[in-house]
């Protein structure tokens, strides 16, 4: 009978014999059950041609639901793996745990015999439970059990899941590393500018066009609180600076930009590839760089407190023939300790000017990357200090440079200076002739001396006690050269109000056409002292420094 069979038939019991055995070496899922399915599996695949025609036929459909059932079996097999952790941690956890069992009764039988034996000894663990690979693929060998048996077994058990758990996690970063640079590939292909951007060719945003070039811009995002435009709750002293803005806002429009709604009026080719990932503060940077860049207008930090409308800064602006006017440390002629130059909170510019370049080198400087460290002096200052100096200095070979302040904490290499090439020093040539720019120093306007101290916010306008609350002891005294107090003649809450903050804000000798020295005040760590508040905590006390400035502002406080 076998001779009449076709070769595919006669191979049929040694396919099934093979698969039986490979079935066998799975563990506990095999048996009875596994043997006569691979039976069944042989009879339907390798049914005899001659004459059995009719047979065949009739368990057509038997093949139909066994490969049917196979296709499924592939599909689960994605499962399996994700759960292949606790597929090899179960057999070893009992072969630990058959380990320990075997050596107590080997301690025992020790104990009880009077001649003593080996019992003990490690060649009794059987050979295929003594040694494991570890997730760098290294040999190691499992200690013999201690008297306390269920302790060595847990602590066993648990070395090898976590050695485990530690080879499955690479194994998956490295399948999904790969997987993301094929789909990428194969994408990018295709259509490199819509995955990019989400937009086809020929297309600015949605909002190109329909804002004016006078328009102050803002922004916020928080995971929690604030993911977008359509879920946002704005804390109490911000959503007061918020109010403020729109009161004062003059002749300027006003907008708070959410996360959802960026590229409704920016192209993702001008933020680095993967600002979503970055930290808030470094969106922001990123954001005011290409906005001011594409619209023009005031970026101004949401944390600002604005006293008082800014179109005299503007008009100003317009009138010198400059394309950008902010703020930048030194150029007084004093010393400040803290590596940067540019103030970021304060930038004001018309459309298409130094921005353009800043929107450029922020998108090359970034590259792939979802983080700034590693790649700028100072990663804090990375999108806003360290990106605008250089290009400021391209403009002006004379401004002051960082490096040059003997004062400096931390290493003068966090200096923006080294962030970009060193056109000061006549690189390409003389310096930039097609812009012009309006600079002041911060210090002299909307930064206090007194502005970094605990509970600045709410310090109390009326209170004469000396000395002021002690500074951070993490920095030196702020008395010191390059601190912010030294020169400052106050030294109680009232002097200081009275002496820097109210001599400020009223200075009248400033020449005609020319804007203040302050109106508006910059609440540094985005107002920390005042972020754990409600609105009736801030509004509770008329005296404090905040209610004040909103008194001035002609908010009504409630």
């Amino acid at each position: 009978i076998m001779a009449q069979k076709s070769p595919r038939t006669a191979y049929a019991p040694q396919r099934q014999q093979e698969t039986d055995s490979r079935t066998l070496q799975t563990g506990p899922t095999s048996g009875p059950r596994h043997e006569q399915a691979a039976q069944e599996s042989a009879e339907l695949l390798y049914c005899p041609d001659e004459p059995t025609k009719s047979r065949c036929s009739l368990q057509v459909y038997k093949a139909v639901l066994l490969f049917a059932g196979q296709g499924f079996t592939c599909l689960m097999i994605g499962y399996v793996l994700a759960t292949a952790m606790q597929g090899r941690a179960a057999p070893q956890t009992a072969v630990a745990k058959q380990a320990t069992s075997h050596s107590d009764a080997s301690v025992n039988s020790s104990r009880n015999s009077s001649a003593g034996t080996n019992s003990t000894n490690r060649t009794n663990v059987p050979e295929q439970w003594r040694d494991f690979v570890d997730s760098k693929g290294q040999k190691k060998t499992i200690p013999p059990p201690s008297k306390e048996s269920a302790t060595a077994a847990k602590i066993i058990e648990l070395q090898q899941k976590l050695a485990d758990v530690e080879k499955d996690n690479r194994l998956v970063r490295e399948a999904n590393e790969q997987i993301r640079r094929d789909l990428q590939a194969k994408t990018l292909g295709r259509n490199p500018y819509l995955v990019l951007t989400g937009t086809v060719g020929h297309r600015p945003p949605a909002m190109y066009g329909k804002v004016k070039e006078k328009t102050i811009w803002s922004y916020w995002y928080h995971p929690v609180t604030c993911p977008g435009s359509y879920k946002c709750t704005l804390p109490a002293h911000v959503q007061l600076c918020v109010e403020v803005a729109r009161r004062n806002r003059g002749g300027f429009d006003y907008r708070v930009l959410h996360r959802n709604q960026v590229l409704r009026y920016l192209n993702a080719l001008e933020l680095p590839l993967k600002w979503r990932n970055l930290k808030p503060q470094h969106q922001k940077d990123a954001i005011m760089n290409a906005l001011l860049g594409r619209y023009g207008g005031v970026a101004l930090d949401i944390t600002v407190l604005l006293l008082r409308p800014i179109d005299i800064y503007w008009q100003e602006m317009v009138r010198a023939g400059a394309t950008f006017r902010g703020y930048m440390y030194r150029l007084n002629g004093k010393a400040h300790r803290h590596a940067e130059a540019t103030a970021v909170w304060f930038l004001m510019s018309r459309k298409d000017g130094l921005f353009s370049v800043a929107t450029r080198n922020q998108v090359q400087g970034m590259g792939d990357m979802a983080t700034t460290k590693g790649l700028y002096k100072e990663p804090y200052f990375a999108l806003g200090d360290q990106t605008l100096t250089p290009i400021l200095t391209s403009a002006n070979y004379k401004l002051p440079k960082c490096y040059e302040d003997s004062t400096v904490i931390g290493g003068k290499a966090a200096c923006p200076e080294f962030a970009g090439p060193p056109w000061y020093a006549g690189l390409t040539g003389p310096p930039r002739n097609d812009v012009k720019l309006l600079l002041r120093d911060p210090r002299d306007g909307p930064v206090l001396p007194f502005a970094l101290m605990p509970g600045m916010a709410m310090w109390n306008v009326l209170d004469t006690r000396k000395p002021l609350p002690p500074w951070d002891a993490r920095w030196p005294s702020p008395y010191e050269p390059g601190g912010p107090m030294n020169g400052e003649l106050c030294d109680s809450m009232k002097a200081c109000w009275d002496n820097v903050f109210y001599r400020r804000f009223f200075q009248t000798h400033h020449a005609p056409h020319q804007a203040p020295l302050l109106s508006f005040i910059k609440l540094f760590g985005a107002g920390h002292d005042l972020a754990s508040r409600s609105r009736q905590a801030i509004l509770a006390d008329p005296n404090t420094y905040f209610y004040q400035w909103l008194k001035i502002a002609g908010h009504p406080c409630k």
